[in-house]
Formats: structure tokens, sequence, C-alpha cells
């Protein structure tokens, strides 16, 4: 069964992975997003609770989302973007640049 692909604004995106069956759901539908969010903390055990917001270059939020499960895929327009992750209190930013046909894979870990 495929999860729900959700919107905000221009920006699809779908979340989940609490257990193999939600995974194997999302690997299923991972070739239609093209940046691919992993959460995690630093031993192994996954996250769902982190908030998740994406910037494009110009400073605007495109994506602000608590994931439903570790996994985080989302279908943005190609550019750069700042994405900022924050769990307990600890705040990561990573950036990216992605293409039109092109995907990436982020990890966060704590």
């Amino acid at each position: 069964a495929l999860l729900e692909v959700r919107h905000q604004g221009d920006v699809a995106y779908v979340s989940g992975g609490v257990g193999e069956g939600e995974r194997e759901a999302l690997r299923a539908q991972a070739d239609r997003f093209n940046l691919r969010m992993e959460l995690a903390a630093k031993n192994g055990e996954y996250i769902s609770n982190a908030n998740v917001s994406v910037r494009n270059r110009s400073g605007e939020e495109v994506l602000n989302v608590v994931p439903e499960g570790p996994l985080l895929y989302a279908k943005l327009p190609a550019g750069s973007y700042t994405i900022s992750a924050d769990y307990a209190g600890k705040t990561q930013q990573k950036r990216v640049t992605l293409g039109a046909a092109s995907s990436q894979k982020v990890g966060f870990y704590w």
C-alpha cells in the first residue's frame, strides 16, 4: 500500500517509515521524489518527531513538517535549498542543490 502524498503549496511530500511495511511502501514511491531525508539517532534508532523546514535560495520556506516517521521524501523544483531539522532542541542544517532529473539523499543524525 502506498502512503498518502500530501502537499504544501507546490511541494509534494510523503513521510513515514515506522515498521518495515511502511519503509517498503516509501521505497516503492522513492523515484517520484527528488529529496529523500532520513532522521535517526546516532545509535541507529529512527526518529519520527523532528521538525523539518526547507527554504529556497531566497529564504522563503517551501516546506515545514513534522514527519510521521523517520523518512521524509519531497518533490521540489530544481534549485538550491537549506534544510533545517530540529530534534530535542538541537538543530542541524544542510544545503542541497536539486536538478530537474536528479535526486539527493540527506541524513540527519542526533
